[in-house]
């Protein structure tokens, strides 16, 4: 039979006058001091949805908590035995030993109004530790932007939220600036991206620059990268990495029933423009973008059900300006064959040409006949 007997290196957490928490948790100056540290700009969408003031702050973490003593040891032990313990009885006891702990504090502060930390500043204080805040966190929820909160629950956040996808990028950049694993964790755990209709989804496809690529990584898997990048995500397709974060994270597409055409060049050469690419929604708006990779793009969508075809020019035609048509050597030239000039304002002249409807006189009317009725019907909506 083992034999059980107290553990004599008992957890203690003494939180009498908010001073210094035991160097175990690396804290080496008072934790008053760390939480009055200078803060950093707090997050109040409106009045409503404000942080707290640091007196309403002082008023909670000066509470003097009495300490709790746990019988049970980092290793999940009720003192020390003769066998270790199976690793599954180990987990229980620190399991429980935690929601024990976590009550036997709740209780102490009960009466006391609840303190709202926006999540930059629950950052400033978790530097030290992300122990911090724990005998503390049932009289504690932690604010993001647009007034959504989370919980704190045995040192980590918990409660699903949704937020703005930007606003996602932003916390995620903050956090991994911090390196504070807790809101990462959180961010790729529990956040979902609020809505978007097709067409800012396309928008941020066209985004390559002003993002850190290790933003965008955090939030999709090593299997995701793989399989529709390769080894990393290359810089000119982070536009094309966002609309994948955002649907792997659980972001909806509104109208659903939306569809994209893409409208491409039959060859790129003699192009005068830097646009590689155009799209037409549902809706029947343009967007045209510098750096697309339509395939990828197509094979992201597609993984969501979104309906995406393509338009592939190789000529085109406008009454009122000089037509564009591919010469013998496969460059684009503008003009008629006496007087044309090498280049082509593709883009420019392909919106137009759609618009206007006098794609009937091209040969890519008879080849894509269907696809060119479905652009009909899409400006019909404007």
């Amino acid at each position: 039979m083992r034999r059980l007997r107290k553990w004599k290196g008992a957890i203690v957490l003494s939180m009498a006058s908010i001073l210094v928490l035991s160097s175990n948790l690396g804290i080496t100056r008072p934790v008053l001091a760390q939480m009055s540290a200078a803060m950093p700009p707090q997050s109040q969408p409106s009045a409503n949805c404000s942080a707290s003031s640091p007196e309403e702050e002082a008023a909670l973490f000066s509470e003097r908590l009495q300490p709790y003593i746990s019988s049970v040891n980092q290793e999940g032990e009720e003192g020390e035995a003769d066998e270790p313990l199976d690793p599954l009885v180990q987990a229980e006891l620190v399991a429980r030993e935690k929601l024990i702990e976590s009550h036997y504090f709740a209780m102490q502060i009960k009466d006391k109004p609840v303190v709202t930390l926006s999540y930059e500043r629950y950052m400033n204080i978790a530097r030290a530790s992300d122990q911090v805040l724990r005998p503390y966190e049932s009289r504690v929820n932690i604010l993001f932007p647009t007034c959504q909160r989370a919980q704190l629950q045995n040192g980590s956040l918990v409660g699903d939220i949704e937020l703005p996808f930007d606003v996602i990028l932003t916390v995620m950049a903050r956090a991994q600036a911090e390196n504070n694993q807790q809101v990462i964790n959180y961010v790729t755990n529990h956040v979902t991206p609020t809505a978007l209709p097709l067409g800012e989804l396309l928008d941020i496809a066209a985004r390559d620059h002003n993002i850190d690529t290790a933003v965008v990584r955090a939030l999709l898997t090593d299997d995701m990268v793989s399989h529709f990048f390769g080894d990393a995500i290359p810089g000119r397709k982070l536009g094309e990495a966002q609309v994948l974060a955002f649907l792997y994270r659980g972001g909806f597409i509104r109208d659903r029933g939306d569809h994209v055409i893409v409208v491409l060049p039959k060859r790129s050469e003699g192009i005068n423009e830097l646009f590689n690419a155009m799209t037409i929604t549902s809706d029947g708006q343009f967007r045209r973008y510098i750096d697309l990779d339509p395939a990828l793009l197509g094979r992201i969508l597609g993984q969501w059900q979104v309906e995406l075809n393509y338009l592939i020019l190789s000529e085109i035609r406008v009454p009122s300006r000089a037509s564009c048509t591919i010469d013998l050597v496969g460059k684009w030239q503008q003009g008629s064959s006496a007087d044309a000039v090498p280049f082509c304002p593709f883009y420019a002249l392909a919106e137009q040409m759609l618009r206007q409807g006098s794609y009937t006189e091209t040969r890519d009317f008879v080849t894509q006949k269907a696809v060119f009725s479905q652009i009909s019907d899409m400006l019909a909506q404007q």
